[in-house]
């Protein structure tokens, strides 16, 4: 009966084809019966225990609690929460391998766009012990086109340039693997690249095309070792940057206040002897303003507000600039030198797939 009601939800799910369900082992029974018989006139009472042969085990199965999870896993499938489902098929791993579950795990993975982590399960099918419900044939036969559904899913590849050689990444908040040139197959999209070392992280984004495949750069520089190659220290970077930052902001302020002033006053002499040109073309002045002011020298105003304009705008792109210069440059880099004095990282990173848009959060202690 048991088997009759988990066949009946998987079909419900339409999503896994193929799911074990155990059989109750049976256990050695013994029943004792007593009876009387009489030899002779004298009456004497024999005891008889019977002792059941135990049944021939013909395969392995699940037992009740892989039952119990597998029966959430596939209700989680058919409402469409396959990240409930991946956790479940997990939970059942730990407690016994079966060639079916890292086949439904597999088809899990397929569904959330984890190429990598559907092609791993994938390949444990055929190294895993089989279910007794369903020929190994039968399971591998259905393995392979699901593998053939995965290759057509996941068409677009990227070969990953890492610097250093020796790095862990992780992509789209997936499982974590060392570094290598091997073609990756991803579906094809944006993909989010975390990358770390003993020393630093970093994180790319890179958006693959069906059928095409991408080279990938991915560096995680050791900025210590960058500065003591340089002959800088460490105090001298964030002395380096903390100068810029000031300065920077310093230039910013000062040039607003400065292009203000300067354009300000080139704008009033430019409209005020506008102004009484106008009056004098009604016949209401002469050459010079009431102020006793003539043209040239409302120009020289002018000449000097645009000096000092020029100058404030000189500052403001001078200031912006060193301030660009000190958080590409040097802010990076006192942040991987603080981080690794506390020995504690963490990382903001963007996931990008086609399904799925979102932040992951990543940690070193």
């Amino acid at each position: 009966m048991r088997k009759f009601s988990l066949m009946l939800a998987l079909l419900a799910g339409m999503m896994l084809p193929v799911t074990a369900v155990a059989q109750p082992a049976s256990s050695s029974k013994s029943k004792t019966s007593n009876k009387k018989s009489s030899k002779k006139g004298k009456a004497k009472e024999v005891e008889e225990v019977i002792i059941e042969e135990p049944p021939v085990d013909d395969g392995l199965t699940f037992s009740n609690e892989q039952i119990l999870l597998n029966n959430q896993a596939v209700e989680a499938v058919s409402s469409g929460n396959f990240k409930k489902a991946e956790q479940l098929f997990n939970a059942m791993l730990q407690i016994g391998e079966f060639n079916v579950i890292w086949m439904n795990l597999g088809r899990t993975y397929a569904n959330q766009n984890k190429c990598l982590e559907a092609k791993e399960a994938y390949d444990h099918v055929a190294t895993s012990p089989a279910i007794k419900d369903y020929t190994v044939e039968m399971i591998m036969d259905t393995t392979q086109g699901f593998i053939r559904d995965l290759e057509a899913q996941c068409s677009s590849k990227i070969i990953l340039k890492c610097n250093p050689a020796e790095m862990e990444i992780t992509i789209d908040g997936g499982h974590e693997f060392m570094c290598s040139t091997t073609p990756i197959s991803l579906v094809p999209g944006k993909h989010s690249i975390y990358a770390k070392t003993s020393y630093g992280f970093n994180t790319i984004v890179v958006e693959t095309i069906k059928n095409e495949t991408k080279i990938a750069k991915v560096d995680v520089i050791d900025y210590e070792q960058v500065a003591t190659d340089a002959g800088v220290t460490p105090e001298e970077i964030r002395h380096r940057s903390k100068l810029y930052k000031i300065l920077g902001y310093s230039f910013i302020g000062g040039g607003v206040v400065l292009a203000g002033a300067g354009f300000g006053v080139w704008g009033w002499a430019y409209s005020s002897w506008q102004s009484h040109a106008s009056k004098v073309n009604g016949g209401e002045g002469g050459d010079e303003d009431l102020n006793g002011h003539n043209k040239d020298w409302y120009n020289s105003r002018q000449v000097i507000g645009g000096v000092i304009g020029a100058f404030g705008v000189a500052m403001l792109v001078a200031g912006v600039t060193l301030v660009i210069v000190d958080a590409k440059k040097y802010q990076p880099q006192v942040k991987m030198l603080d981080s690794q004095e506390n020995r504690a990282m963490f990382n903001l990173s963007p996931v990008f797939s086609p399904e799925f848009s979102g932040l992951t959060l990543s940690g070193r202690f």
